[in-house]
Parts: C-alpha cells; sequence; structure tokens
C-alpha cells in the first residue's frame, strides 16, 4: 500500500501537468510551454525533503524522474525560473496556513499551481507589452541556404544581393537556383527553383527579378527559354510569358527604368549557346510588354531588317534599338529617331547600345562601336550621344572591357588594357566633356576572366575585379577617383567584387560565402558566412565563373554583333 502511495505522489503531478504542456505546445509562444516544467525540480525536491524520511522508495524514483526534469530547466529562459520561483513562493505559503485544516490531495494541489502560473504569466505579458506591439514571432526554423553559388549583381539601393546558385544544402538535383541575400542582416531568402538562364535583371524597386527560364533542364539538347518573374520576398515566382510551343524562345529580358515594362528578345527558333555561323533565314524580334498584364508588342524599325533591341531609356518609357543602318530611339510615344549612323562599310564601325551605357540622369547614351570582320569583334570604342541625336563624343583609345556611369551620372569610367597587358581607368566627365586617363598599377594575367568595374554610391570609387595576380586567382582593386591613386585590396583576396552596398561599403563573395570591404581600411566584414564545403573553391567553379560572368557582361551585344554580321550580307550600302 504504502507502494502505491509513493507512485501515486510522483505521477499525480505529471498526470496533472500533462493538458497544460499539450495546448501549451500549439501555443506559438515557446516560453508557456517551459513554464511548467520550470516548477517540476522545485516541486519533487519539496516532497523528497517532506516524505523521504517516511518513504524510502520515493528516493528512487527521483532519481529516474529529476534527470529529466533537469534537462528541460536548463533551457529555460531567465522569466521562466523567476516564475517558478514565485510560484514555489505562493504554494509554500498556502501549505502553512493549511495546517490547520484537513490537507487537500495532490492533484488538486498541482492543478492550481499550474492555473497560479499561468494567470502570472498572462498577466505579466500584458503589463509589460506595449500597446500595439504585434505577438512575438515563432522562433525561425532551420532553411536551406546556398552552398556554392555565382554573385551576379546587386539591386538599385544596394541592399540586396543576387546569387545564381549552383547547388543548396537542402537538394540534390538538377535544378538550379535564384537567391536574394540581404545585405545587412546577412539572410538569403530562395526567389526562384527552377532551369534558370544566367541573363537577370532586377527591377528598379528591388522587389522582384526578370529571368529567362525554361521547363526542363537543356541538358544535351536545347530548351525553349520564357520569361519568368522572381519575388525577392520569395514569394511564388510566375510566368510572364511561359516558353513557347512553336519553337520559339524568349530571351535577355529587361526591366525599363519606370520599373512598369518588360522588353526581350524573340527567337525564331531555340538557339544553342553560343550562335553557330552560317546565313539566318529568319531574324530574331524584339518586343515590349507591360510588367503585369497586356500582350507584348513587337519593337520594329521602319526599313529595317534587324531591329534589336539594346536599352531603355532612363528619363521615359524609349527603347534603343540597334538596326543594320544605325543606332535609333523609339520613344514613348512610338516615334522613331535615329541617334547615329553605321558606317559606309559594313559594320565599320557599327553603334550597338548597351544597358550599361545609359547614363541614370538621363541625356546621355554611351554606346559601343564595334569593328566586325569576318563575324567577329575586331575592335571596340565608347563614344556617347545625346537623347536627340545632336550631340555626339568619342572616349579615345578606349577599349571598354568593363565600363559604367556613376550613380549620380556625372562620370563615365573605363577599364581598358595597354600595351604589356597594363590595365588602366579613363574617367570622362559628362559636364566638361574632358577624359583623363589613371594608370592603375595592375597587370592582367588572363583575359579568359573578365574583368568587372562598378562605382561606389557617393561617386568617390572605382571597384575592379580579375585575374591581376595569376590565373588560378582573381583580385579586387579600388581606385581613388579623387586622388587618382589605386590599391588592391589584401583582404579581398581571391575574392570578387559584385557591387555597392549603399553605405558605400564594397560586396565582395568567394562563391560560398559574401561580405563587405571598406575601401579606406581594406577590413574585410562577412554578412554570409561560407559553409565548411569547400567545393566552390575547385577549379571547375572558377572556370565555370568566368563563363557565366562573360554572359552577364557583353555577351548579349558580342551576340547580336554575330547576328548582324549573319542577317545582313557583307556588301557596300
Amino acid at each position: 500500500m504504502r507502494r502505491n502511495d509513493d507512485a501515486m505522489h510522483l505521477l499525480l503531478p505529471w498526470v496533472a501537468l500533462l493538458p497544460a504542456i499539450l495546448i501549451a505546445a500549439w501555443w506559438p509562444h515557446t516560453l508557456m510551454a517551459r513554464l511548467p516544467l520550470a516548477v517540476l525540480p522545485l516541486y519533487v525536491t519539496h516532497q523528497v525533503a517532506s516524505r523521504g524520511q517516511r518513504s524510502p522508495g520515493i528516493f528512487a524514483g527521483t532519481l529516474l524522474v529529476l534527470p529529466v526534469i533537469f534537462c528541460s530547466v536548463a533551457v529555460l529562459r531567465v522569466a521562466a525560473v523567476l516564475y517558478s520561483v514565485v510560484g514555489l513562493g505562493c504554494w509554500a505559503l498556502g501549505r502553512r496556513r493549511r495546517r490547520r485544516r484537513p490537507r487537500p490531495r495532490m492533484f488538486w494541489e498541482a492543478v492550481a499551481l499550474q492555473g497560479l502560473l499561468l494567470l502570472m504569466w498572462g498577466i505579466t505579458l500584458a503589463l509589460v507589452a506595449p500597446v500595439g506591439r504585434p505577438a512575438a514571432a515563432p522562433q525561425d526554423e532551420p532553411q536551406s541556404k546556398p552552398l556554392v553559388f555565382v554573385p551576379l549583381s546587386l539591386d538599385a539601393a544596394g541592399r540586396q544581393a543576387m546569387l545564381f546558385s549552383l547547388r543548396d544544402d537542402d537538394r540534390d538535383d538538377e535544378q538550379l537556383a535564384l537567391w536574394s541575400l540581404n545585405l545587412d542582416s546577412g539572410k538569403p531568402q530562395r526567389m526562384y527553383l527552377g532551369h534558370p538562364f544566367v541573363t537577370t535583371d532586377w527591377s528598379p524597386t528591388g522587389h522582384a527579378v526578370c529571368l529567362s527560364a525554361s521547363e526542363a533542364s537543356r541538358g544535351d539538347r536545347a530548351q525553349p527559354l520564357g520569361v519568368a518573374l522572381a519575388m525577392a520576398d520569395g514569394s511564388a515566382s510566375r510566368w510572364r510569358l511561359a516558353p513557347p510551343k512553336d519553337g520559339t524562345c524568349w530571351m535577355y529580358p529587361l526591366w525599363s527604368k519606370q520599373g512598369n515594362q518588360l522588353a526581350a528578345w524573340l527567337f525564331p527558333d531555340v538557339p544553342e549557346l553560343p550562335l553557330g555561323a552560317g546565313p539566318l533565314q529568319r531574324v530574331p524580334q524584339s518586343f515590349a510588354m507591360d510588367v503585369n498584364s497586356g500582350e507584348p508588342r513587337e519593337l520594329k524599325i521602319r526599313g529595317a531588317r534587324l531591329s534589336l533591341f539594346g536599352a531603355w531609356q532612363a528619363e521615359a518609357a524609349g527603347a534603343y534599338m540597334v538596326t543594320e543602318h544605325g543606332l535609333y530611339l523609339i520613344g514613348a510615344d512610338g516615334k522613331q529617331r535615329k541617334l547615329v549612323s553605321a558606317g559606309e562599310a559594313p559594320f565599320d564601325p557599327f553603334p550597338f547600345a548597351v544597358p550599361e551605357g545609359v547614363c541614370p540622369a538621363g541625356g546621355w547614351l554611351a554606346y559601343l562601336e564595334m569593328t566586325i570582320r569576318n563575324g567577329e569583334i575586331a575592335r571596340i570604342d565608347l563614344s556617347l550621344v545625346d537623347a536627340k541625336g545632336k550631340h555626339r563624343r568619342v572616349v579615345p583609345d578606349l577599349y571598354p572591357v568593363a565600363f559604367g556611369w556613376t550613380p549620380d551620372g556625372k562620370v563615365l569610367a573605363g577599364a581598358q588594357v595597354l600595351k604589356g597587358e597594363r590595365v588602366g581607368v579613363l574617367v570622362h566627365d559628362a559636364a566638361s566633356g574632358k577624359t583623363k586617363a589613371l594608370q592603375t598599377g595592375l597587370k592582367l594575367a588572363s583575359r579568359e576572366f573578365p574583368i568587372r568595374l562598378t562605382a561606389s554610391p557617393d561617386g568617390r570609387w572605382l571597384a575592379l575585379d580579375g585575374q591581376f595576380v595569376d590565373r588560378d586567382s582573381w583580385s579586387v582593386a579600388v581606385v581613388d577617383l579623387a586622388k587618382g591613386q589605386t590599391k588592391l585590396l589584401p583582404e579581398a583576396a581571391n575574392l570578387l567584387a559584385v557591387g555597392w552596398r549603399h553605405d558605400n561599403k564594397l560586396v565582395v563573395s568567394d562563391l560560398g560565402g559574401v561580405g563587405v570591404v571598406c575601401p579606406e581600411s581594406g577590413r574585410l566584414e562577412p554578412i554570409f558566412p561560407a559553409s565548411a564545403d569547400k567545393n566552390h573553391s575547385q577549379p571547375w567553379a572558377v572556370k565555370l565563373l568566368g563563363h557565366l560572368r562573360g554572359m552577364q557582361g557583353l555577351a548579349r551585344e558580342h551576340e547580336a554583333a554575330r547576328l548582324l554580321a549573319r542577317a545582313v550580307p557583307a556588301t557596300p550600302r
């Protein structure tokens, strides 16, 4: 009989507390679920002290129960322990008063104690929580993350980085993913999972990305591409233009500067990349469309066989078009204006509009003048033209392996490769029309890996990254435009410069992690630490990275040059 009584004294508190624990398991606040466990070690200790002398068997039961209880207490918050101590004090006072009257059953004591603790918790939360404060969010569950990726670009505000993921930690299949990485918190968010093509474009507001994608892996055969929209917050992506079933293919979508239009090329077939040689029987077409609805409308220059969309105008929804006759502008009102004529000989030189050549402040377009020989680009020069085509400037002696405007639109900078593989920078002032050459002291170890150039938000710094040390690694250098000085960033060795964060710190990556570097001190601060997986440092990743970054750079324009050479006979006009 005594044994049964001992067992009841141990089991009844658990039976009494079990309903509250089960209810708390569905409660969004983990604190309430832990409160019942907080009082149990004190309760059992009290039972041992009060009954141990008369019931030796209770010691054996305590040895079995206490380890489980104290493991639970070890993960409690301080507030939960505080509630338990106060609750125990109230219970002890109640027991002293009950010495003068018959002793209540242990079951109802446990139930009363549980109710008291929950009441205290509710009253404290109501008093402490500010008015209008939202309920506490549940604890974050472990999320997947990219393991090996190519950092493509930053949004216009410099607050998010886009990562083209080659491998994630939660999947092992042929699908690829696009991620947005918050550059302040370091939190990644998967935007798209499927079969994306590497050419992507941020919306001006940074809420979404447009991209070309297919419904199945390309594998050994080409797959038709459509235009998809991926949301930066991770909400469901959707097709804006589904991959066609008639053998055509959508490629190279670009967002208008106003954020309400998209433009893309429509190929007459599903091309293999890079495009092959031989004449074109049917030429690609260019289309513009509303972001959310409406049928695509063709962008066509009258009298031209080939009309390729080049870039969106900054100040209005006008489109710069590349044709065999030269460079045109289709205004928002639909009117066509010729800005620059092609050379007298076929493609010698030939003007190409590129997205990075559009001045953010409007008024100017930096375009490429390409000399094409036998379907290949023999020379590239850089020139400027205004939106009316009345004023033109030539930036002399610049082969722009990489170029871009400062965010304020005052300076156009370009990287050039000089004799002896020396790397120089030309800085063109848009207001005065003057060009200044800067010697960087850098040497290019290989031209296989493309150079990237980006300007800081305040317009003071330029970031260059490329193979400046040896062929098996890449380096990051910053150019101080005010002082004309260049320095390699030692802490950014074997890192890539992705772009500039909103606070004028340079975002860098090693294909597995992301950090920022202060250009003055060169100090590296991690944002998204790399995982223990080191496959991103293997040579295959470096070669693939060079290929993907090349496609992100001038690949569209090089492909347009090949298209022109194949579409238009090489005869004098």
